[in-house]
């Protein structure tokens, strides 16, 4: 009886271990910039995060939640992107609208967190403001972001980021989280014309 038992709890064990292990949030939103909208699914675990809709992204997280693999594929524009920290350096490889890319960018003294796109980190959320490189998609180019908890008894759980060191007046990105601070319920980026991006209601 007790072998059998001890089976049925290392069973029951493994079955957990499987559940918890595939345990994902899977989130639609919509997104509208001038006339033109579209649903994207954004998926997250515990150590990725992913994008799906007309192009589709794939970031793996360390246990900070900041990025160390960055996967972007769009096949109207012919890209196929892999993007991957070591150390202090992030290594491009394959085609980027419609050009072969190979070569290595260093970056230093700040996390990488390129899927602020569609997740924040908690870490950073709990800081008043977060230094961080995000690759420009101009140019591929490591740009330096500050992300800054604006929150109020107003406005809980909103935030803002910035290109550093320009101020947030000339160009930001605006966060507002539900009350978890885990899922971004909306954002707002400024420029001509603006985009926005809303969670969808079950």
């Amino acid at each position: 009886m007790k072998t059998v038992a001890s089976m049925l709890i290392r069973l029951f064990i493994v079955l957990f271990s499987l559940g918890t292990l595939s345990t994902a949030d899977e989130l639609q939103y919509t997104v509208t910039q001038a006339d033109q909208s579209e649903i994207r699914t954004v998926i997250i675990t515990e150590n990725t995060v992913e994008e799906k809709g007309k192009y589709t992204q794939k970031w793996q997280l360390d246990a900070d939640q900041y990025t160390t693999r960055w996967e972007y594929s769009n096949s109207t524009e012919n890209s196929h992107l892999i993007v991957t920290k070591t150390g202090h350096t992030l290594s491009y490889t394959g085609t980027y609208r419609g050009k072969q890319v190979s070569q290595e960018q260093t970056i230093k003294n700040h996390p990488w967190i390129q899927h602020c796109d569609v997740s924040l980190p908690q870490k950073s959320l709990v800081q008043t403001k977060t230094r961080f490189w995000y690759i420009r998609s101009r140019d591929l180019k490591p740009i330096l972001f500050t992300l800054t908890n604006k929150s109020t008894p107003k406005t809980p759980h909103y935030y803002q980021i910035h290109i550093s060191p320009w101020p947030s007046l000339l160009w930001k990105i605006e966060y507002w989280l539900d009350d978890t601070q885990q899922t971004i319920v909306q954002k707002r980026v400024s420029g001509s014309p603006i985009l926005m991006m809303k969670l969808n209601e079950n």
